[in-house]
């Protein structure tokens, strides 16, 4: 008999320590003056007993994390609330952030502000690197990263087509690219785009600005789109496999004997300003980002790496 209510006392201390670590996570994404929900529906949510719920917040009160307010038929108030602490609790003490390749010193300014501004805290932030922002965002809806960086013009074409994800920021104009441009190995004066009708343009399809930015430049211009690898445009124009393409300038700095380039007409700046980018439905990322991220450090870093007054670090 000892044995059976042992095992049964820790499956019940299983389930109220996990019901524990989703109330908390829950909490994270909330701030002080929020109304919480009933214990009925905390129930519902977390597939747990009332009674559970109530020991999960008395719990929670009692260590610190946060500090509740009846208000009578209005609901139940947080007057305080510990992210740190919240954040021990339900046992979330790092982050994973995904960005563009660092092949520019722009990009690799913006990954060292991030890393260090993030960094100072418990929380320990991690970046990884992957090619097209379609490639990032597909890590994002699989959860397989916390945040993402791409540029806005990116983040609201997302937004757009309901893809389930939050901009948790933008940076400013020139915080992703300085400019796009027009990028053919002709030499010309300020090409336009009936100056490639019927050529063969590069697309990177996992490349959302490019693609999107490709549309808009060639839309009154019969063109074929040739599909390329991003950071193959440069053998591609050379080996005479494409015309032109749509290109980041900034990767054109060291790149350019042969090849010329067109600095598109700015209709807006969205596809130069760098934005973070979280799963829907984890308002606690939105908030750990508000909480630890600072943008003025960031593009201070960011500036510094990109003068050479400091380096990368990530």
């Amino acid at each position: 008999m000892r044995e059976l209510y042992i095992v049964l006392k820790k499956k019940l201390m299983n389930k109220v320590g996990i019901a524990t670590q989703q109330v908390a996570a829950a909490f994270c994404g909330l701030e002080k003056g929020d109304r919480i929900m009933t214990v009925e529906e905390m129930s519902r949510q977390f597939n747990a007993s009332r009674g559970t719920i109530q020991t999960t917040l008395s719990f929670l009160q009692q260590e610190g994390a946060i500090k509740l307010q009846p208000r009578g038929s209005l609901g139940t108030f947080i007057t305080d609330l510990n992210l740190s602490l919240l954040l021990d609790i339900c046992d979330m003490n790092s982050l994973v952030g995904v960005m563009p390749l660092p092949y520019s010193k722009r990009y690799e300014g913006l990954a060292t502000g991030i890393s260090t501004s993030m960094n100072k805290g418990k929380m320990r932030t991690s970046l990884v690197f992957s090619r097209g922002a379609d490639n990032r965002l597909e890590g994002i809806l699989e959860q397989r990263y916390d945040f993402a960086v791409v540029s806005r013009l990116a983040a609201e074409h997302y937004v757009e087509k309901q893809y389930p994800i939050v901009i948790a920021h933008n940076f400013g104009p020139h915080t992703y690219v300085d400019q796009h441009a027009l990028v053919t190995c002709r030499n010309g004066v300020n090409l336009k785009a009936q100056d490639f009708s019927n050529c063969r343009i590069g697309v990177d399809e996992a490349s959302t600005d490019q693609r999107i930015l490709s549309h808009r430049f060639f839309r009154d211009t019969q063109v074929t789109y040739v599909p390329i690898v991003y950071n193959q445009v440069i053998p591609a124009l050379k080996g005479n496999d494409i015309d032109a393409t749509i290109w980041n300038a900034d990767a054109l700095d060291a790149r350019k004997n042969g090849i010329f380039s067109f600095p598109l007409e700015q209709i807006s700046q969205d596809d130069t300003e760098a934005a973070i980018i979280h799963l829907a439905g984890k308002p606690f990322i939105s908030r750990i980002l508000a909480e630890l991220l600072n943008p003025d450090e960031v593009l201070e870093y960011q500036k510094k790496v990109m003068a050479g007054a400091c380096m990368p670090q990530y």
